[in-house]
């Protein structure tokens, strides 16, 4: 009888410790994920808003932003980003010189892709 409450107890008191831990860890890492994200959250939308290719965050540090995505969203959230990185190359290769009015002009057929594809990636930037 007093051996199975001094288990009981200690049971309980062990249970107790691993749950904290795990509530402790979690927090940690939504913290950790909420001070990376919003930079870039911030950048992907002066990006949008701006249409300024050069407001977009680079390649790198949405690569690097790849290790906070949850293991089941990775692979599309990685796809965005191929797809961002993509259309802002293009958005480059479609201007050229004019020496005429000495300006970068943009070709006029030419229908950047990097607005909608940035769309895209701000609901893995979001805090939670």
């Amino acid at each position: 009888m007093e051996l199975e409450s001094i288990l009981t107890g200690l049971l309980g008191t062990l249970i107790g410790l691993l749950l904290g831990n795990r509530f402790a860890l979690g927090r940690d890492k939504r913290k950790e994920f909420n001070e990376s994200c919003v930079p870039l959250y911030i950048k992907l939308s002066n990006g949008i808003a701006t249409s300024n290719t050069s407001a977009y965050p680079d390649a790198l540090q949405l690569e690097l932003f790849t290790s906070h995505v949850s293991y089941h969203r990775k692979r599309s959230y990685k796809l965005a980003v191929k797809n961002l990185n993509a259309a802002l190359e293009a958005d480059q290769k479609s201007v050229f010189w004019d020496s005429e009015k000495a300006e970068h002009v943009r070709e006029k057929s030419y229908v950047s892709q990097s607005k909608c594809n940035a769309k895209k990636l701000l609901p893995f930037l979001e805090r939670r």
